[in-house]
Parts: C-alpha cells; sequence; structure tokens
C-alpha cells in the first residue's frame, strides 16, 4: 500500500517524536557548527523547527528566531522561552521578513513536487531581499541512492529502536520507509516518504522560486557525489 503524502501529518508523535529527539541531541553540535557558520546575523526563521534544538542555540549566540513545524508532538517537546509556532511549510502564515531561513533535519523530499515549488516560493517570500536561505537534504539523489536506498536498518536513541524497511519507487523518484519503534514492549510503527530530487533540480527549483547564488555544501566543503547530505545555501 502506497504510503500516503501527507504521511508527516501526524508522524512526529509518540516514540517517534521522542526517537528523532533524542537522535537530533546526538547530532546537534556537528549540525549547529555548520549552520552558524552559514547564517548572517539577525532574524532566522527555522521551518521545520522540530522541537527547537537549533533555534535553542541559535538563541543562544544571539540571534532572533521564530520556530514553524506541523507537529505538536515535537513542539512540546521544546525547552520554554523560545518563540515556536504550528504552521505548515506549504502555506507558511504571513511573517517576517528575515535575514535568514533555515530549512534543517531532512524535511526537504517530504512534499510532493508541485507543493515542494510551493513551498519554496514561501520561503522566498519571507526572507529579505538579500537575505540568505540553508537547506539541508540527505535525500538527494547523489546522496541516497549511491548507498543503495532499499533495505533494512536498525537504530537506537535513548532506549528507543527504529527497524526500518524502505522500498523505492523509481516510476515517482520516492523513497518509501516503513519504520517500527518499540520501547520497554511497548510498539509503535510510522510510515514515510520521501521524494527524491537531483541536486541539480534543487538547483534548478530554488533559481524558479526566486533565489539566487546557490552554492551546494556538505559537511567539510563543496558537495561531491556520495556526501552523505546536501547543504544548499541561496541568496
Amino acid at each position: 500500500m502506497r504510503v500516503p503524502d501527507d504521511w508527516f501529518v501526524g508522524f512526529h508523535e509518540g516514540l517517534a517524536a521522542r526517537f528523532w529527539q533524542a537522535a537530533g541531541e546526538a547530532m546537534l553540535e556537528r549540525d549547529f557548527a555548520i549552520v552558524e557558520s552559514l547564517l548572517p546575523p539577525g532574524s532566522v526563521l527555522d521551518v521545520p523547527c522540530g522541537d527547537g534544538r537549533l533555534s535553542r542555540r541559535l538563541v543562544e549566540v544571539g540571534h532572533q528566531v521564530t520556530g514553524i513545524d506541523i507537529a505538536p508532538g515535537a513542539l512540546a517537546l521544546a525547552p520554554p522561552g523560545l518563540r515556536l509556532m504550528q504552521g505548515d511549510l506549504r502555506a507558511l502564515p504571513d511573517i517576517g521578513p528575515f535575514d535568514a531561513v533555515l530549512s534543517w533535519g531532512n524535511s526537504f523530499g517530504y512534499l510532493t513536487p508541485p507543493d515542494t515549488v510551493r513551498a519554496l516560493q514561501g520561503l522566498r517570500r519571507v526572507v529579505k531581499p538579500g537575505g540568505t536561505l540553508v537547506l539541508e537534504s540527505g535525500a538527494v539523489a547523489e546522496s541516497m541512492l549511491p548507498r543503495l536506498a532499499t533495505g533494512e536498518s536498525e537504530y537506537e536513541f535513548a532506549g528507543i529502536t527504529m527497524r526500518s524497511n524502505r522500498t523505492y519507487r523509481p516510476s515517482e523518484s520516492r523513497l518509501e520507509v516503513d519504520s517500527v519503534f518499540t520501547e520497554n514492549g511497548t510498539t509503535e510503527h510510522g510510515r514515510a516518504a520521501y521524494f527524491i530530487h537531483t541536486t541539480g533540480e534543487v538547483v534548478r527549483m530554488l533559481n524558479a522560486a526566486g533565489f539566487e547564488h546557490v552554492e551546494l555544501r556538505g559537511d567539510d566543503g563543496p558537495y561531491e557525489l556520495g556526501a552523505p547530505r546536501m547543504i544548499a545555501v541561496a541568496r
């Protein structure tokens, strides 16, 4: 059975939300070092912000941060004092403009191609002229496919185990993931899907949305085939 296109509505709840919170914390220092090096000073929109892990650190170093996420379960795990709100990347509220927009945490690829185009247009609308977009994704073709997207995997964070089985639909360039989360005898199921774009498609979509001067990076320099994730910096 095909994973619904809006699978992300209601996915990040319960064990899934807590698993990804723990996973995010494990990656926080590395992610924050990269993000901080790429963002200009000033105001930042963090979308989707999840539990606010990066929002929190950005506030600590002086940024004015607004976070938006569709998942109330993830937002409920955020520390107090952050400016976070529930919202949909497909229809951003009339806020901003911001000096920078941060879209981190692999959410690029969640949306159908038409919704992705609308989301990028929304991000362009809320960033100031001359501002910066930082977009991260491990679900681009050049990162995902060389590592064989299909098969099974298992990860554990904070005592929660996630076992996943991945299936690729070539006719749609769509990766579907069926996951089982377990903790102390409790089991919960979740299904996710990612539209896999090439890096060239990402650049063309960003250009079409009104962004220019797009630079593709990996963790430690220019993006290269097979790098674990792509970071697009657009202005």
